[in-house]
């Protein structure tokens, strides 16, 4: 009775066996193979009464399945190294694409050396502590809230160097504008701002760089140059209402004489060739012939009247101009 339970028992467990392998293909090995081909052989021994042979064939299948067993566990845990492995590489070339190698050096540095030892676990085939390794990556080091922080990190890096190139710009803009001569103050805090906003850069404390540059933006803002642009129009007038000349020396020019006409024409006295006879009325009196205004000579100082909200000083020389 003995041999027939412990006959039935270890065909119960072949049975048991051949079901599960069927199920995964994790269990098609060669071990399971012959386990079930001993088994198929205990089976023809036990119906053709040779029950000894039939236990023996039995426990050789057992024996077999058991190998086959730990194979496909070996086989499953390999597989989940793997994919651990792949996981780990993702995380950690997503946090290398938001600067982690700079921002965070040391979670870095400590995910590098995890994943480092899950490699060295895996080409051991320690594939459990291997999976356990590569999983920390993600799961301890590198988590979801640490590229949160990175992409935190990385936003106020960008804001950091647009509000730097924004800051030059607009410096740079009030400096033609002459921010030195009409405002030297703001010029200064705007500098200095600058300056500091530099370092922190440098420092990568981007928060702090972004805020430094702004307040250039806030100290040089549009109604400043506005009103930069509006005292350097006003000093370019002022200054070309200075170069007026009062005075014109006639221009020895084979190719285009001097008249009434053509001097009255430079931009530089009326810009207009009609108004020739405000000057040749102020000088009339220079002349030989005073009723013909053609009869001017080279080196004769004619004085150019002013217009309405003119100032004229000094004298156009043809020598100075050379």
């Amino acid at each position: 009775m003995k041999t027939y339970t412990r006959i039935v028992i270890g065909v119960i467990a072949i049975l048991f066996v051949s079901s599960f392998a069927s199920a995964q293909n994790l269990l098609d090995n060669e071990e399971f193979r012959r386990a079930r081909e001993l088994q198929r052989q205990a089976q023809e021994a036990f119906d053709a009464g040779r029950f000894n042979e039939s236990i023996e064939l039995s426990e050789e299948a057992e024996a077999a399945a058991e190998r086959g067993q730990e194979i496909a566990e070996r086989t499953r845990d390999g597989f989940r190294a793997a994919n651990a492995r792949t996981i780990a590489r993702d995380r950690l070339s997503q946090a290398q694409s938001l600067n982690i190698e700079s921002e965070l050096p040391d979670v870095w540095a400590e995910a590098q050396t995890a994943f480092d030892r899950g490699q060295e676990e895996y080409a051991d085939e320690e594939f459990v502590p291997a999976r356990s390794s590569f999983l920390s990556v993600r799961d301890s080091i590198i988590t979801d809230d640490v590229l949160s922080e990175l992409r935190t990190i990385g936003g106020l890096r960008i804001e950091a160097a647009e509000a730097r190139s924004n800051a030059r710009t607009r410096l740079d803009r009030a400096e033609e504008l002459g921010i030195a001569e009409e405002f030297p103050d703001i010029q200064q805090q705007a500098l200095d701002s600058f300056a500091s906003g530099n370092d922190a850069f440098d420092s990568e404390q981007w928060e702090q760089a972004r805020d430094n540059f702004r307040s250039v933006l806030n100290l040089i803002d549009a109604n400043m140059l506005a009103e930069l642009q509006e005292r350097q129009r006003a000093r370019a007038a002022a200054d070309q209402e200075a170069a007026l000349p009062e005075f014109y020396i006639v221009r020895r020019i084979p190719e285009r004489r001097d008249s009434f006409w053509r001097i009255a024409e430079y931009e530089f006295i009326y810009n207009n060739p009609w108004e020739w006879q405000r000057i040749f009325e102020a000088n009339r009196d220079l002349l030989q012939d005073p009723d013909n205004p053609d009869l001017i000579q080279p080196g004769m100082r004619f004085r150019i009247p002013p217009l309405d909200g003119e100032t004229r000083s000094g004298t156009w020389n043809p020598e100075d101009a050379r």
